[in-house]
């Protein structure tokens, strides 16, 4: 079985085959496996890894972005698991998060707020909604993005 108990969803995401997801149980990771299951690996584990939230892939970078709700930070990794760096940090506790056309969206619970930031420019942080209560996840849906076609990964946890 790939998934343990402590996996917090949804905190998966589906790239050629293969998915990627979270694992808070200390220590905390972020994993890969092909579809069926096979070549599991760990592909993040340690820096300070530990509320890992909200896997996106940018298919422009072919990076794996994630929001760590406990250390407050957004990394991302190379799918391959190297080059991790922190993209943005001292934020208030991000949860939800997506990466879209060169621009970070995320979900904060203590603000209650969707922010919005350019990858490469900290400075450029937008609120886009306020005053909002109980968020989690965000997505950004775009035909472009969709990657697939008949095989496709549809669940419904993604819809509630």
């Amino acid at each position: 079985m790939c998934c343990q108990t402590f996996l917090k969803g949804p905190c998966y995401t589906v790239l050629n085959r293969k998915m990627f997801w979270s694992d808070w149980q200390a220590p905390a990771k972020i994993e890969v496996a092909n579809m069926d299951g096979t070549g599991r690996q760990i592909l993040v584990q340690g820096g300070g890894l530990t509320w890992p939230n909200g896997l996106s892939i940018d298919y422009t970078s072919n990076k794996l972005y994630w929001a760590d709700a406990r250390s407050d930070t957004v990394e991302c990794v190379d799918l391959d698991g190297s080059n991790r760096k922190v993209v943005l940090q001292n934020m208030t506790h991000p949860f939800g998060l997506d990466v879209h056309n060169g621009f970070i969206y995320w979900t904060d619970w203590t603000s209650k707020d969707i922010r919005r930031v350019k990858i490469n420019d900290p400075s450029s942080l937008v609120v886009l909604r306020s005053g909002l209560e109980g968020l989690m996840e965000i997505r950004v849906y775009d035909s472009a993005k969709q990657k697939g076609g008949s095989h496709g990964l549809f669940l419904v946890s993604d819809l509630l």
